[in-house]
């Protein structure tokens, strides 16, 4: 008996022993399990709040680089809060959070040096806070200085002759500028032939455009029909100059421009949405429209004829056409032309500069905005690309 006693007590001393294990380590899994839940809420929330972050600082910059859209005269600049609603699947802006609210957003546009080159320069940085629930994340984009046409090979800054672009940049505003800038950018004994295409965002020129630049350069420049493709949602140039040099004893030399829109969806405006904007003439509604102005650099068309003496063949200047865009702005049709040798057939059919383009008017290729809607040459400047910053 006194045996089982002590068996007695060592099987209940065991099981006792089992049930404070037991509870531990079901305590401890209990505990385990609470904190992985909390540690996959709290990543989630982490993402979620990441996600409105860089949703906010996104929308905030379609605003800013929109030339369309004015700008606050003075930075820092904070917005109000902006609401994700989980129901509806969007961003909104409302006095008070709606019910089914994911997270706030609080977003910031201000100024900040940072050096560059040995001294300091001024950005502009879009800060976006979000938080959903305990998480807290922050994005940041910041802007970058303008790219030049001769950064991405598009011609030569120190003669201003103009190669094959090989790349395009339909994101960012591209400054065409030579070294000295009153070197003209033109086609030279290089360039190519063909369709040129300088495919931008934005398009702003500091140096002229003169295809032909003068008759020392068109002597050696390359024969045929060249388009000079100018393919952005707005362009500013400083001074033009289109070439015609029939063919007879020797071969044609045509240098014209094409007016175009960047690839990518709903590039420009729509006739419909530009109609009560125009000065004169009408748009086709269903028809895209970029914006051209033409700075106080001379436009012109220049006329050439070839003559021969003992066999050889020598070309002349015949006359100039003062195309008298300067200081103007245009509406342009996607993928209008400015042809010198169409504009010669006008010219000698009667008409005048002044009636060629007013028929481009009428017929809703080029049209002349309205002062007060013309944009400033500045402010599309002033705007900047953006890339993200930590």
């Amino acid at each position: 008996m006194r045996l089982l006693d002590e068996s007695g007590m060592m099987a209940i001393g065991v099981a006792l022993m089992l049930t404070v294990v037991l509870a531990l380590f079901g305590g401890a899994l209990w505990q385990y399990s609470m904190a992985e839940l909390k540690r996959v809420e709290s990543t989630e929330q982490d993402l979620q709040a990441l996600f409105l972050a860089r949703a906010g600082a996104e929308m905030v910059m379609g605003v800013w680089m929109d030339p369309l859209q004015r700008r606050p005269a003075e930075l820092p600049m904070k917005l109000d809060p902006i609401y994700y609603s989980s129901a509806a699947g969007k961003f909104v802006q409302t006095e008070e959070p709606p019910a089914d609210c994911l997270g706030v957003i609080e977003v910031t546009v201000k100024i900040e040096e940072y050096p560059f080159e040995g001294k300091l320069m001024e950005a502009t940085v879009i800060e976006s806070v979000a938080t959903v629930g305990s998480a807290t994340r922050t994005a940041r984009l910041m802007t970058y200085p303008h790219r030049y046409g001769h950064d991405l090979g598009w011609y030569s800054d120190q003669t201003g002759q103009i190669y094959q672009p090989t790349r395009s940049v339909p994101g960012e505003l591209i400054v065409m500028r030579t070294d000295p800038p009153q070197t003209g950018i033109h086609i030279g004994e290089n360039s190519p032939t063909g369709t040129i295409r300088f495919e931008a965002r934005h398009l702003v020129f500091d140096s002229p455009l003169h295809l032909g630049n003068g008759s020392s350069n068109l002597r050696n420049s390359r024969s045929g029909t060249i388009d000079v493709a100018l393919m952005a949602e707005v362009i500013f140039l400083d001074g033009l100059e289109l070439v015609y040099l029939p063919g007879t004893i020797n071969p044609t030399k045509h240098y014209r421009i094409e007016l175009g829109l960047p690839s990518g969806e709903d590039r420009g405006q729509l006739g419909s949405e530009i109609k009560d904007k125009i000065a004169a003439g009408s748009v086709v509604n269903d028809a895209r429209y970029g914006e051209v102005y033409f700075g106080s650099g001379d436009t012109r068309a220049e006329y050439y004829n070839w003559f021969a003496i003992l066999g050889i063949g020598f070309f002349i200047h015949d006359y100039t056409s003062n195309l008298d865009l300067s200081n103007k702005g245009f509406y342009f049709r996607d993928g209008v032309k400015l042809d010198p040798k169409t504009i010669h057939a006008h010219i000698k059919n009667g008409g005048s500069i002044a009636s060629y383009f007013t028929q481009l008017a009428n017929t809703g290729l080029l049209v002349p905005i309205l002062e007060d809607e013309q944009l400033n040459r500045e402010d599309l400047e002033n705007i900047q690309p953006f890339f993200w910053s930590q």
